[in-house]
């Protein structure tokens, strides 16, 4: 009697280290009415989503029987600017493994623009109020008109118009509370999805950096603290600013070389399909 005893103890011990118990947060929702890539999210499912404390971005992934559905939402103002300025990638791995093989970036900005016309503020030393900035930012929203993919099936990579064949879509808004939101629907079969599969798949969200030093977009480093640059026309559909600012996730980090670098942040989500 003892010793069965003894095993029920070990049993409640160990029971919070089960796979169950560790990744309760991290789920996958069947797709309801309400979930769609709209623009219009009134009624949305808001308290499904999930802090991501890392990055400051709130998510929720759902899918139905042939998509899978991504919606992101941020409210940091230095959070929103700096998707609005480099774009997220929504990596997938269907094996479940942190690496990624499919990527869909999207917006997809036009970095040596916003390169140059960072530079140019900096040597006429102008400014752009913030509220003027906001508008700019705002403005840029309908702009975005392409989606970049990389490893998908049976689509080359590069960049796809907005507008698609595959039924890839994606949008981009602010809400009425000033929250940018996020969306994006990939089809299960361009990224060897299943609504038959079992085992957990694997989902990246990358805020993507730059490093305006070689003039590409930064994928790795730790974020500092420092000052944000920027300038109208930045990025296909331009806006900018000029400012400090201590980023508590995204910010920019000066080199010795007196160019700049804003650093990649990212978390991975582990979970079966909602069946």
């Amino acid at each position: 009697m003892k010793s069965f005893s003894l095993w029920i103890a070990v049993l409640i011990l160990l029971a919070p280290l089960s796979p169950a118990a560790q990744n309760n947060h991290e789920i996958i929702y069947k797709k309801t009415g309400t979930m769609a890539i709209s623009g219009n999210l009134m009624g949305f499912p808001d308290s499904l989503m999930q802090p991501e404390p890392k990055t400051g971005i709130s998510w929720l992934f759902a899918n139905d029987e042939n998509n899978l559905f991504i919606f992101l939402k941020a409210n940091d103002k230095r959070i929103q600017n700096s998707i609005l300025m480099h774009g997220i990638t929504v990596g997938i791995n269907v094996k479940g493994k942190k690496k990624t093989k499919s990527s869909l970036i999207f917006p997809v900005i036009d970095q040596e623009a916003l390169m140059a016309q960072m530079s140019a503020l900096r040597n006429s030393g102008s400014a752009l109020a913030s509220d003027e900035f906001e508008n700019i930012q705002k403005e840029r929203l309908s702009q975005f008109n392409e989606i970049k993919v990389d490893g998908l099936k049976k689509i080359d990579n590069g960049d796809i118009p907005l507008s698609n064949q595959y039924g890839i879509e994606a949008k981009i808004l602010y809400d009425s509370a000033g929250d940018l939101l996020y969306e994006m629907k990939i089809p299960f079969q361009y990224v060897n999805l299943s609504s038959s599969l079992k085992h957990d798949i694997a989902v990246n969200i990358k805020m993507n950096g730059f490093d305006f030093k070689n003039g590409q977009r930064n994928y790795s480093g730790t974020a500092g603290s420092g000052s944000w640059n920027g300038g109208r026309g930045m990025g296909r559909g331009g806006g900018g600013f000029h400012g400090r600012g201590n980023g508590h996730h995204i910010t920019e980090e000066t080199h010795s070389s007196g160019k700049a670098t804003t650093a990649a942040t990212d978390f991975w989500i582990k979970a079966p399909l909602a069946q």
